[in-house]
């Protein structure tokens, strides 16, 4: 005779908790800790539009380059002395300041 087996049913998958959804959003999580540590160290006055403009401001050219040098590994070309041409054009434009 045979042996005839009979399925089990599978056991229910739990539902992702809060931790869950946590784990996969931890810079999400770490930036806004780190922002509001900064509010409360500087009273509120890192949070106002002036300073978040001025910063934003000042980061452009971080972020241009960063866009730059992000275009060049993704095409395979990878050249990471990007980093001292920003320096050069950067001495040379402050020096004209």
């Amino acid at each position: 005779m045979t042996e005839t087996t009979t399925p089990t049913p599978r056991a229910a998958q739990p539902r992702p908790g809060i931790a869950a959804y946590l784990a996969g959003r931890t810079n999400l999580i770490t930036f806004v800790v780190l922002a509001l540590g900064l509010a409360a160290l500087t009273n509120g006055a890192s949070l106002s539009l002036e300073s978040i403009k001025t910063l934003a401001l000042a980061e452009s050219v971080r972020a241009l380059a960063a866009l730059g040098v992000g275009m060049i590994i993704l095409t395979r070309g990878i050249d990471l002395s990007v980093g001292a041409v920003v320096c050069l054009v950067s001495s040379v434009a402050g020096s004209f300041a």
